[in-house]
């Protein structure tokens, strides 16, 4: 019984597994049309110019608190001599108000990119 084997190997099998085995073994090379592309993008709608404009939420926050400072500072100024709490609020009233401006000069008074060339 040793002597008979289940899965005789003849030469059609041993050629069949090497064409297996070539064929898996091939890196396939892919070929690319030159108008490839241009048959892609033919169907697309032809492409717009997106415009963005800044919104400057915060510069017009800044704007509305300067004017809310101010009104503030007008509102507290007769008040300011009677106590020292007065006259604490006054002057952080006015603290604020200058920060605040000196913000809106630093970030907006300058240009916001560079361009180098």
């Amino acid at each position: 019984m040793a002597e008979h084997s289940m899965n005789p190997i003849d030469s059609e099998s041993q050629l069949l597994d090497a064409r297996i085995t070539l064929a898996l073994e091939t890196a396939p090379q892919p070929e690319i049309s030159p108008d490839f592309a241009a048959r892609v993008a033919a169907p697309l709608p032809p492409l717009t110019l997106l415009t963005l404009t800044p919104r400057r939420y915060g510069r017009n926050a800044a704007m509305i608190c300067m004017c809310v400072l101010l009104a503030l500072i007008f509102v507290f100024a007769h008040r300011a001599g009677v106590s020292p709490l007065w006259t604490s609020m006054e002057w952080i009233f006015c603290a604020q108000f200058a920060l605040v401006a000196v913000w809106l000069a630093a970030r907006h008074g300058r240009p916001r990119f560079i361009w180098h060339s």
